[in-house]
């Protein structure tokens, strides 16, 4: 890559030194104010405050989330400890609201800073942690004290190009690379470009360890697309989180940026809207059908709703294709209602459906044709191979949903709205809300490759 590429896109993703004394400023001020409340309002209990994350470590972006946690002696129970952070949260911070992930924090801003306030534990050995962020401040610890000003160019540099490509973010809408991970890359690699030039060669089950780690014993056997020990605790995978499809994309970005470099990794253009003619027209001449299932949003956060939703795609692919209809591809989309777009192999299905089974000398064969026959079926042999044909009780994927979809297990929250959801089909499902989700399904670009707009 070249040196000018570089510094434009640092220019633009590094915050300024006026940005950067404002952050600073603030975040001082609000530990003093979450001490001054503590000794007014908890003076039974010693709590320290403390400044993790990005922001602590000098890797942040522009406009960043920062991160505060509250450290409780480990001798409170769990239940105290949620109580009393999020108490502290609320009253410390402007506009705040609570989010969940292992247990409550509280989401505020604070002199128009976006602010995380999570509670923890007070721990002095990262393995022994007794909550899922106490290991966060000995990242933070460990970050700033082998990692130089250099380093941490190059790993905004990799953050953006992660960010560009839509796998930055370990969070369940997107189960890809996260900002610890990509320090630890760098910290490993050395440089940016280095991170591409080893990227490019990386398959399933990766290993890299890092400075100062080792691997750990049970990572030896886990199965995982990358294996990263956590230098603070080596038998945990920094990239546990990170599944085939963001894996696979970065692997590819690589490759293609290592060929061809530009601004367009970093800074794509967004998916563009096809209309409704166009998409009509794809339709008619591809032969494939379309059903889109809607419903209200539940109001749930994201990092509840989207393992939701990517169980429900699996699962009524899964029951889609137990009864004869072929899925090509999915697309799932969440904005105030939840969408489920699926574009079927074939748009019209014979009467007659054709069921493969084992060759005629498997052991199972005569319960294959015992099963079949039961059902009324015809069972024939074809080359070896035993196959049945009966006739289909649904013609169509919207017969089969519109009558069995109570017997799919969509998620707890999209369960309690299968009486709200909308089912429609081909032309039916073309239609104005529909657009981005049919646009992604159908025409489906790598983000480096879309019009800046």
């Amino acid at each position: 890559m070249s040196r000018s590429l570089e510094e434009r896109v640092l220019s633009s993703v590094k915050p300024t030194a006026e940005e950067t004394k404002r952050i600073e400023s603030a975040v001082s001020t609000l530990l003093l104010k979450i001490n001054d409340y503590a000794s007014a309002r908890l003076s039974s209990l010693r709590i320290e405050p403390l400044l993790v994350g990005s922001v602590s470590k000098g890797t942040f972006m522009r406009n960043p989330d920062v991160d505060i946690f509250i450290r409780f002696p480990a001798s409170l129970p769990r239940k105290d400890l949620e109580k009393k952070g999020v108490e502290i949260g609320m009253a410390v911070l402007d506009e705040p609201f609570l989010k969940y992930a292992e247990h409550p924090y509280v989401r505020g801003k604070y002199k128009g800073i976006a602010i995380d306030l999570v509670p923890c534990y007070s721990i002095s050995d990262s393995a022994r942690k007794m909550s899922a962020v106490d290991r966060t401040p000995f990242h933070t610890e460990f970050i700033n004290r082998y990692m130089n000003d250099l380093e941490k160019d190059q790993v905004r540099l990799l953050k953006q190009f992660f960010k560009g490509i839509g796998v930055y973010g370990a969070e369940a809408r997107t189960h890809g690379f996260s900002g610890y991970l990509c320090e630890l890359l760098i910290l490993s690699y050395g440089s940016f470009i280095a991170v591409v030039e080893k990227g490019c060669g990386w398959t399933y089950r990766t290993v890299i360890v890092p400075p100062h780690a080792k691997l750990g014993e049970k990572l030896k056997e886990t199965d995982s697309c990358l294996i990263v020990p956590d230098p603070v605790d080596n038998e945990r995978n920094v990239a546990a989180a990170l599944e085939k499809d963001s894996f696979a994309l970065a692997v590819l970005a690589f490759r293609q940026y290592s060929a061809r470099p530009g601004l367009n990794f970093f800074f794509p253009g967004k998916v563009r809207r096809r209309s409704l003619s166009e998409i009509r027209k794809y339709i008619e001449e591809s032969g494939h059908g379309l059903v889109v299932l809607r419903l209200p949003r539940p109001d749930i956060i994201d990092d509840n709703l989207y393992p939701q939703i990517s169980k429900a795609v699996k699962n009524l692919t899964r029951f889609l294709e137990e009864y004869g209809f072929e899925v090509n591809r999915t697309q799932a989309a969440a904005d105030t209602e939840v969408r489920f777009a699926f574009e079927m192999k074939h748009r019209n299905h014979p009467s007659m459906w054709l069921r493969e089974g084992p060759y005629g000398w498997s052991p199972n064969s005569v319960n294959f044709i015992e099963k079949h026959r039961k059902n009324g079926a015809d069972v024939f042999i074809s080359d070896g191979r035993l196959y049945s044909e009966t006739g289909r009780e649904f013609r169509t994927p919207v017969e089969l949903l519109s009558k069995m979809i109570g017997s799919v297990s969509l998620g707890a929250d999209i369960d309690g709205l299968k009486k709200k959801i909308i089912i429609e089909s081909d032309s039916e499902a073309v239609t104005i809300e529909n657009l981005e989700v049919l646009s992604g399904l159908l025409f489906h670009t790598f983000p480096w490759e879309r019009d800046a707009s």
